[in-house]
């Protein structure tokens, strides 16, 4: 988006569209903006300013808007892929020096109805243009307005008198021109040899209404020349008649022909000007149509854009989850073999505290049935069964303890299997999306 003022264009830029609120494109807006192919002009513009797209050589078509009144010179210089230029009614004025000079792929150019001066070098160089319609308005066309022009074949000018400069048209046009003298010339070289022929004949001419004298008696000769020369003028005057009679039907038949003539044209002027309508909707619809297609292709491409992130990202989980998967895995097969290590102990621990509880009932039996003759050791036995006591309580402890452990490690794995339901519901998701990218 263009806004006007001082804002800087990036000379990479590919499409640009104005901004309704900018009423003049300042000197050198887009120059040398070498890969810009489009620029959508919005109503409201007043004004291109000097060399605004100048040597933009992607740009392909202009269209400008009806509230455009001028653009300055050199405003599209040498944007040579520029195929359509779309004028519409409203331009007054197009600028001097080489307005869309160099512009080699323009065929046809029609100027509106509003355009008053056409100025020097404004099409020069456009060697592929073929056809030209001045429009009825015009009133100047400058200097090598279409110099260069090598393929011009037809230039409609109006009927109204348009101030033409001798170097505007083509070459062509110049020998026209040049054939004409040759026959004034020639006209003038047969008027002179008249002149001398009488001379000869009468000895005399009148020149600037006075007699010259030549070689001869004066005035016999000036009695009977003007003796001839009254009979000559009376046939003179009655051949005079009849032509000037042939002449009215010669004249009333070429206005007849003349009116046709200017009817038909008139009715093919009508008509390229309606070709001249449709070739502006298809180059309209042509411009709409590439500004279509390029939005799917940009909206293409950011689906694809998107599609590859959530393609990357999908991938990310999958590694993360695999990852998490074999950390549980390994902490599951960490814990089992704590918990079979943990068991073993107790199993042992078990083991031998049944073994010392048998001996300790031996030993029991064994003091009761040595109670009287042992009565000095029962002090000791006494001893050794607090000792015994004191194991069994510590064997206790550690029994709770591998208990909890027990209890945490089914915990960790009911919240394994919890994180596994949650990922499964996540992946599915990611199927899902995945899914819908796809139909998109």
């Amino acid at each position: 988006m263009y806004k006007g003022g001082d804002q800087e264009v990036p000379k990479d830029v590919e499409r640009v569209r104005i901004d309704p609120s900018v009423k003049v494109i300042k000197e050198r807006a887009f120059v040398n903006c070498r890969k810009l192919k489009y620029v959508q002009f919005c109503e409201g513009l007043e004004e291109i300013g000097p060399g605004a797209f100048g040597c933009c050589i992607s740009l392909e078509s202009v269209r400008l808007p009806s509230t455009t009144k001028i653009i300055r010179q050199s405003a599209f210089f040498d944007c040579v892929k520029v195929e359509y230029v779309i004028l519409n009614e409203g331009l007054q004025d197009i600028g001097k020096n080489n307005a869309f000079s160099g512009c080699r792929m323009i065929k046809f150019v029609c100027l509106p109805s509003t355009v008053r001066r056409l100025k020097d070098g404004a099409f020069a160089d456009c060697s592929n243009l073929t056809k030209a319609a001045l429009n009825e308005g015009l009133e100047t066309v400058g200097k090598f307005a279409f110099h260069g022009c090598n393929k011009l074949e037809t230039i409609v000018i109006p009927f109204k008198k348009t101030r033409i400069s001798s170097s505007a048209i083509p070459v062509k046009t110049k020998r026209e021109t040049t054939k004409n003298e040759e026959f004034w010339n020639s006209i003038r070289s047969r008027d002179e040899a008249a002149e001398k022929a009488r001379i000869e004949k009468y000895g005399m001419v009148l020149v600037n209404g006075n007699e010259n004298q030549s070689t001869g008696a004066m005035a016999p000769a000036k009695k009977k020349m003007q003796q001839e020369t009254n009979a000559d003028w009376k046939q003179h005057l009655l051949d005079l008649q009849e032509q000037i009679k042939t002449l009215q039907k010669t004249l009333q038949e070429t206005l007849q022909n003349a009116n046709a003539k200017e009817q038909d044209a008139r009715d093919q002027l009508a008509a390229s000007r309606a070709r001249e309508e449709q070739t502006r909707e298809l180059a309209e619809a042509l411009v709409n149509v590439r500004m279509e297609l390029d939005s799917k292709r940009k909206e293409c491409f950011d689906l694809q854009q998107d599609n590859d992130t959530k393609q990357a990202r999908h991938c990310e989980l999958e590694e993360a989850l695999e990852t998490c998967h074999v950390q549980a895995k390994e902490e599951q097969q960490a814990a089992k073999l704590k918990l079979e290590s943990l068991l073993e102990r107790v199993r042992i621990e078990k083991e031998i505290i049944a073994q010392q509880h048998h001996d300790l009932k031996q030993e029991q039996e064994l003091v009761k049935k040595q109670h009287c003759s042992l009565a000095a050791s029962h002090g000791v036995a006494k001893v050794s069964l607090e000792a015994l006591k004191d194991e069994l309580g510590a064997v206790s402890t550690l029994y709770k303890e591998t208990h909890k452990e027990l209890v945490s490690t089914k915990r960790k794995r009911d919240e394994l299997k919890i994180w596994q339901d949650e990922q499964k519901a996540v992946d599915a998701k990611d199927e899902a999306a995945r899914k819908k990218s796809r139909w998109w």
